[in-house]
Order: structure tokens, then C-alpha cells, then sequence
């Protein structure tokens, strides 16, 4: 499960980078959990194909990542911010107030920056 969540984390960033028929195979296999066989008959290729094509495509996400890493960045920022949150829950170096808007204004950043990667 982990796997397949990974690899959707992976699509949602680079998955314009591969190719159509790469797309269309991950899309159908980790978003619509659809077996080797299903996807092979929908497609009219073989269940061989659609293996190759999720081999593929999964290696080419994983290029991505390791050349650009934006998925370790975006975790990256998503646990600070969730560190900070944290920090401003328990009021004791600003107060109430300060906690607050500082809190709303993290929400916001987290907002945007999931608004702006379609996640």
C-alpha cells in the first residue's frame, strides 16, 4: 500500500512528464486499482505490456525525483509547517492571539502551495 502511495505522490508531480500510454497504464492500475489483466484487455495489449509500461513509468518518476526532488521539498515543507503549527498550539512563547493569526497564516501557506501542485 505504501508503494502505491508513493507512486501516486509521484504522478501528481511528475506525471506530465511521461509518456501517454505510460499516464494512461499508472492512471488505471494505482488510481483505478485495476489488475495487469484488466488493464490489458481495456488497452489490447498484453499483461506483458502493461507490466513494462508500469516498470517504466515508475522509473522514470523516480528520475524525476531524484534529479528535481520537489516530493522530498514538498514533505519537507509540509512537516515543518506542521512542526510550527504545533509550536503555536501551545501558546507559551506568543499569545493567544499572536498563536492564532500565526496558525492561520501556516494554513494558508499549506493551502496555497497544495492549491498550486493540484494536490
Amino acid at each position: 500500500m505504501e508503494h502505491n502511495v508513493e507512486v501516486a505522490l509521484l504522478m501528481d508531480f511528475y506525471g506530465a512528464f511521461l509518456t501517454a500510454r505510460q499516464q494512461t497504464v499508472m492512471q488505471m492500475h494505482y488510481e483505478e486499482d485495476m489488475s495487469l489483466g484488466e488493464i490489458a484487455d481495456g488497452l489490447g495489449i498484453t499483461r506483458q505490456g502493461v507490466h513494462d509500461a508500469l516498470r517504466r513509468g515508475e522509473t522514470a518518476l523516480g528520475e524525476c525525483e531524484a534529479r528535481l526532488g520537489l516530493v522530498g521539498r514538498y514533505r519537507q515543507v509540509q512537516r515543518l509547517i506542521g512542526q510550527a503549527r504545533e509550536l503555536t498550539r501551545d501558546g507559551r512563547a506568543l499569545s493567544a492571539q499572536e498563536c492564532a493569526k500565526l496558525d492561520r497564516r501556516l494554513g494558508e501557506i499549506a493551502e496555497l502551495w497544495e492549491g498550486s501542485n493540484g494536490l
